[in-house]
């Protein structure tokens, strides 16, 4: 059994086949752990038998969607945040520091409101929809204002922090706005929950397989981008069609973990900033590094949430903000950045 010295020793490929097999064994794990949570246990012997059961229904119905849904929030959570590392060439960009994930929650909520208001029932493709089309604005306003300022990745990051706070402004507004009887599952979904995810997990998951897959086909130029447009343009990169095409891909998979989720903080922007000090900047790596690992945090974090208060549910993101907050000073104290 290898130690913590010793893997610090290892070659950076070797060193990256050990975090793929350990990522791998810990998130089977923790989805196994996951599916096990709740007063009720399981009969494994009885989930696939002909015969309706309750375990059956409690398994199909409500904890493997939840476990799922973790998987696809984590995993979209995680590689959205290390696209944007890369694009921005800021170690700290994330979907909720640009405001991306903002706009998404705010257009959400608002279509949440006001079909309450007028008595509307949604569908799960209403809540997406306006979730994607909340972070599409934002990602459009950031890009269009970097294009006419001339912005730098600092200058942008600023913007995204104002946009964020504004959209969070508008949010306050729309929850006093709200019904009385809709506020609380308004409030709860915004700090994060899976609670929901039974609802729309199957409808979500196409969606981001098609998304993954043509996020897939633009990695490969992730490494060139890295090294700026300059010389993404000698090694044959279209940076001008290449960057939208990523932010689109880094929006939907945002609106998904929105319209999955609501907000979870930290996953994206703590995730890829780890794993870029452990495996380097190989990019295609990172990128599906941070999604199994992102994958495989949401789901722990979903654990401690199911766990904590017995008989209740705390938030998801009140618990990645405790653990991650405290990670990241450590981190930024160690090695900060000029």
């Amino acid at each position: 059994m290898p130690t913590t010295q010793s893997i610090k020793m290892l070659p950076p490929f070797r060193r990256s086949s050990w975090c793929w097999w350990f990522a791998l064994c810990g998130l089977c794990g923790a989805f196994i752990l996951h599916l096990n949570i709740g007063d009720y246990a399981l009969q494994w012997q009885t989930l696939f038998s002909a015969h309706s059961n309750l375990s059956q229904q409690i398994f199909w119905q409500l904890r493997f969607p939840r476990a799922l849904g973790a998987v696809l929030v984590g995993a979209a959570l995680g590689g959205s945040g290390s696209v944007l590392q890369t694009v921005l060439h800021n170690p700290l960009a994330e979907p909720g520091l640009l405001g991306i994930s903002s706009g998404a929650s705010l257009a959400a909520v608002a279509l949440m409101v006001f079909a309450a208001i007028l008595g509307w029932t949604l569908p799960v493709w209403g809540v997406m929809f306006a979730a994607l089309m909340g972070a599409l604005l934002v990602a459009g306003l950031l890009f269009a204002l970097a294009r006419r300022y001339q912005l730098s990745a600092g200058a942008l990051l600023l913007f995204g922090v104002v946009i964020g706070i504004i959209a969070g402004a508008a949010l306050t507004w729309l929850l006093y706005l709200s019904p009385t009887q809709n506020l609380r599952q308004l409030l709860y979904w915004l700090m994060g929950s899976l609670s929901f995810a039974s609802q729309q997990v199957y409808q979500l998951a196409p969606i981001f397989v098609v998304v993954v897959i043509m996020l897939a086909r633009d990695a490969k130029h992730l490494n060139a981008l890295l090294l700026g447009e300059r010389h993404a343009f000698a090694l044959g990169v279209d940076v001008r069609r290449l960057r939208p095409r990523l932010v689109l891909w880094v929006s939907l998979l945002s609106a998904i973990a929105v319209a999955c989720a609501g907000t979870i903080s930290f996953i994206g922007l703590l995730v890829p900033h780890v794993l870029r000090r452990w495996l380097g900047d190989e990019q295609r790596q990172l990128l599906w590094m941070s999604m199994l690992v992102g994958a495989l945090s949401v789901l722990l974090a979903d654990c401690l949430a199911l766990t904590i208060l017995p008989g209740a549910e705390l938030p998801i993101g009140v618990i990645t903000a405790t653990i991650g907050g405290p990670i990241l000073f450590i981190l930024l104290i160690r090695k900060p950045y000029d």
